[in-house]
């Protein structure tokens, strides 16, 4: 989205704060006016508006996560609950890591598992196999793994129940732009740090300049900051939504 700006302001509007963009009151793509209740998370959106010519609206920036309760979850279109099951059956964060890179991997494996374990729960060690296949994979499954990942997706779906229109904001951009849905709700409940939260996704993406050999060190580096920035972001955008 490109940016003009001869002038950048807050103007309190009702209850809440709107940013006048050269006189004219920023939108979302899909035209709804940005209300804010928090006037620091409006000075926090206009400085990201500021510091660059466009600004990418398929990043979790301050804009695109606002953008995103505005026309999406306040008219009802976020994940829908009895979806919520099958997207964690499907996590990338659930599935099994290759032996040979647990030795480079294993404090990061252990963000989710010790989140898993503080509930009763083990990580499943989902094998790498298609998406159809999957349900077949639990259907020969022994009855213990069942119930492990029954509870998991008891936990998930509870959870998800009561979140707030913040925290949905953030799991559906950690699953458009991360392909995590787990993480994200630990993330949107304050279970794990930002630099946990960006840790998890590079491992589940499977970049690692270790494990598997597919990165610089610095283009990690590099990486690992990005996602690390977005998931203080997102962090920002629920505890001043609050």
């Amino acid at each position: 989205m490109a940016i003009a700006r001869e002038s950048i302001r807050i103007h309190e509007k009702g209850e809440g704060f709107v940013l006048l963009i050269d006189g004219k009151m920023l939108s979302s793509p899909g035209g709804v006016p940005i209300v804010l209740q928090s006037r620091r998370l409006m000075r926090a959106l206009a400085a990201e508006l500021a510091a660059y010519e466009d600004i990418d609206v398929s990043r979790p920036n301050i804009y695109c996560l606002a953008s995103t309760q505005v026309d999406f979850i306040d008219k009802g279109m976020g994940i829908q609950p009895e979806h919520v099951a099958r997207i964690v059956l499907l996590d990338p964060s659930l599935k099994a890591v290759p032996p040979a890179s647990m030795d480079v991997l294993s404090p990061v494996i252990e963000i989710v598992d010790a989140y898993l374990h503080a509930h009763g729960l083990a990580h499943p060690r989902i094998p790498a196999l298609p998406e159809e296949a999957i349900e077949k994979w639990l259907g020969d499954s022994d009855t213990q793994t069942k119930q492990n990942i029954e509870g998991i997706l008891r936990l998930a779906c509870d959870i998800f129940g009561g979140i707030s229109a913040a925290e949905h904001t953030v799991l559906i951009n950690a699953g458009k732009v991360h392909r995590s849905f787990l993480p994200g709700l630990m993330l949107a409940k304050g279970a794990i740090s930002p630099a946990e939260y960006a840790a998890a996704i590079m491992a589940t993406l499977h970049v690692h300049p270790l494990a598997w050999k597919n990165i610089g060190t610095d283009q990690f580096r590099a990486a690992f900051e990005e996602v690390r920035l977005q998931a203080d972001s997102m962090r920002f955008f629920i505890e001043e939504s609050a």
